[in-house]
């Protein structure tokens, strides 16, 4: 069972969904291989998860948006899910609509994707 098979389950618990969420994007980032993740990204109905689990993925993966090509695209479909199902996604999704920059005391890792994946240079 995939990840998002997992998560589209309504049976599943927000902790246990989050948890699925946290061990793959820091799985990921680990090694350097961002492209399960941009996988989730790309492949989430986001109507069929719950809100929290859509603005996890986003959240989780906000610091490496320049290494995952269908980040932006998965916000904005996000967005668009909130709006209809009547959410003010303006506050859901509070911070991720500007982009990340990396600083001393950030989260991103930047230095150690480059160094595991010399090709996601930008």
């Amino acid at each position: 069972m995939t990840i998002l098979e997992q998560l589209y389950d309504p049976a599943i618990e927000h902790f246990a969904g989050l948890r699925l969420l946290v061990n793959l994007t820091m799985d990921s980032f680990g090694t350097g291989d961002v492209q399960p993740v941009d996988d989730l990204l790309r492949d989430a109905d986001f109507g069929r998860l719950e809100p929290v689990f859509s603005s996890g993925m986003l959240r989780y993966t906000y610091s490496k948006q320049t290494f995952l090509p269908h980040w932006k695209s998965a916000r904005d479909r996000v967005v668009e899910d909130f709006k209809n199902r009547g959410l003010d996604w303006q506050d859901e999704l509070r911070g991720l609509f500007g982009e990340y920059s990396n600083s001393f005391y950030g989260a991103s890792l930047i230095d150690d994707l480059t160094h595991v994946h010399p090709s996601l240079r930008t």
